[in-house]
């Protein structure tokens, strides 16, 4: 690491200062013609035809009534086949003729604003699946199911993934050997298959079919247990932005309680698969260790904590998974958390 003196001599504050306005002026350029005209920057495949995308398969399956979020202009889901797209295969967005293919993302204008095209892609040929890894909450939730989909069409087909990170290398070293890429620069590949993301669709009964048929084998039954999801945040920093400040007094009651404290980051995926397969009650803090509660059988009761910020993600997970939802905010006194244990577990 760097640390400067704040003493620094003229010149280098200058070439500092010019290094500062040089960046300043890439963001503007890059981002500020994507928010005034976001239409220019993209390209969706439900509203204009191109030559080089066609649709490969379509799901019938009604999405309207059992979703996330309702999304009333779509009860379907294509798999579309992407001919020489650019890549970004961390994100997994997807550009044509220098526009973003809106059905590769569920992100938003203000957040494409900020993912400039790639400029100089490297080409490369064959037929390929994405699987992005924008952290392991939208791995499981938005990409794995969609990717086992579009796999479920072409198993041939190599995976493109732009990170190393563990639970994406144990999934790909199970369903697929060896037969991956992982790029950490943007690609042109020459055929990418894609399930298409759909804005206000998050994680549907479809999604759940999807991945309780691709890891059935793992969901096996064996000694049931209360577990409280923790994790070695050993800044703390996650439980403060969260609004969380009552960490250890929240996990010494659960403890008291008898449920078993565990920390995903030093599991396996499969091994928390099981886990949580196998949960009487399954409690943790609000953060992406809860999207394990997919596994979980029907009827499994579920205790979010969170802070100041609340989002319905997990509430709404619980409805299409079966699951005895309750959320408990630190904003109410401890006693409230003891009794709410104490509803779940009788």
């Amino acid at each position: 690491m760097l640390i400067f003196s704040k003493k620094l001599k003229p010149s280098i504050k200058l070439i500092m200062t010019v290094f500062k306005i040089f960046w300043l002026l890439q963001k503007i350029l890059v981002r500020l013609p994507v928010r005034i005209f976001p239409s220019q920057f993209k390209f969706s495949a439900r509203i204009s035809q191109s030559d080089s995308i066609n649709v490969e398969q379509i799901s019938q399956e009604a999405l309207r009534l059992n979703h996330y979020k309702i999304a009333k202009s779509s009860d379907f889901r294509r798999i579309l086949k992407i001919t020489r797209p650019a890549l970004n295969p961390k994100t997994g967005l997807l550009w044509l003729d220098k526009k973003i293919v809106v059905e590769s993302t569920l992100w938003n204008d203000g957040a494409l604003a900020l993912e400039p095209c790639p400029i100089f892609p490297r080409k490369i040929d064959g037929e390929f699946l994405s699987l992005p890894d924008n952290s392991f909450f939208h791995f499981l939730i938005e990409d794995l199911p969609r990717y086992l989909q579009a796999r479920s069409l072409k198993q041939e087909s190599k995976t493109i993934v732009g990170s190393r990170s563990k639970y994406i290398l144990e999934m790909l070293n199970t369903f697929t050997g060896d037969s991956y890429l992982v790029a950490d620069y943007s690609i042109m590949p020459e055929i990418v298959y894609i399930s298409e993301k759909i804005s206000g669709e998050l994680f549907s009964s479809f999604d759940l079919d999807i991945l309780r048929r691709n890891f059935n084998q793992y969901l096996i039954k064996s000694e049931r247990q209360n577990i409280f999801i923790s994790r070695k945040d050993i800044s703390g920093t996650k439980y403060v932005t969260r609004g969380v400040n009552l960490k250890n007094s929240i996990e010494q009651i659960f403890i008291n309680k008898g449920f078993k404290i565990v920390y995903f980051e030093k599991m396996s995926l499969f091994e928390q698969i099981s886990l949580c397969h196998n949960a009487n009650v399954i409690a943790g803090f609000h953060g992406a260790g809860l999207a394990n509660i997919i596994w979980a059988s029907p009827g499994t009761r579920i205790i979010e904590i969170t802070g100041n910020a609340v989002t319905r993600h997990f509430e709404h997970i619980s409805k299409i998974c079966s699951l005895n939802y309750s959320l408990y905010s630190v904003q109410y006194p401890l006693l409230d958390l003891d009794r709410l244990i104490d509803e779940k577990v009788a």
